[in-house]
């Protein structure tokens, strides 16, 4: 998957962030259209939101696995970890995905036990979700400074990680750099 490293920050930009604007605007006019045909083009429209759903955690994984790799030569704390956090919460995101389109679709009251364990999904996939960001962030920092870092070293790496429409402007560059060995 060193597509998604090779790939400038503008392109990565448009299939995470302008896919999803451009299916809005489709969502917004499907009000306007008669029942048949509103319905297809909300299937369509949810079926092309995948692509930046898939992208985004083929990026963080691609991304911290290669940045792991690359430095080899001191210890990197989990790996492993971090590649089964990022299948993890692609999976139980993807579960809150099909959850929420069950539930609009029919427009029923969710039972009670419901509510229990989507707050249960909900938990896992932001402690795994954010402990592929900061794995990531971790790497980055690692690979470029090639010396052990901190907390603190790292922490607007992460941010930049968790707020992506504005990070990726200044994340992509830097493994854009570090994938070209400058």
């Amino acid at each position: 998957m060193n597509i998604f490293l090779k790939l400038k920050h503008w392109h990565l930009f448009l299939l995470l962030i302008g896919i999803p604007f451009f299916v809005s605007l489709i969502f917004a006019i499907s009000p306007f259209l008669d029942a048949k045909a509103r319905s297809a083009l909300d299937l369509a429209a949810n079926l092309i939101m995948i692509i930046p759903f898939v992208s985004y955690f083929l990026w963080i994984w691609s991304s911290g696995s290669w940045l792991s790799q690359k430095d080899n030569d001191r210890p990197v704390t989990g790996p492993y970890r971090f590649t089964l956090s990022v299948a993890t919460s692609f999976i139980m995101f993807s579960l809150l995905l099909v959850y929420n389109f069950i539930y609009w679709e029919n427009e029923e009251t969710p039972a009670s036990w419901a509510y229990l364990a989507v707050g249960l999904v909900m938990f896992v996939a932001l402690f795994t979700w954010l402990y592929a960001l900061t794995y990531l962030a971790k790497t980055l920092v690692r690979t470029e400074r090639k010396s052990a870092v901190r907390s603190a070293d790292y922490f607007s790496e992460f941010i930049m990680a968790v707020f992506l429409p504005i990070g990726i402007w200044f994340l992509q560059p830097r493994i854009n750099r570090v994938y070209e060995g400058r």
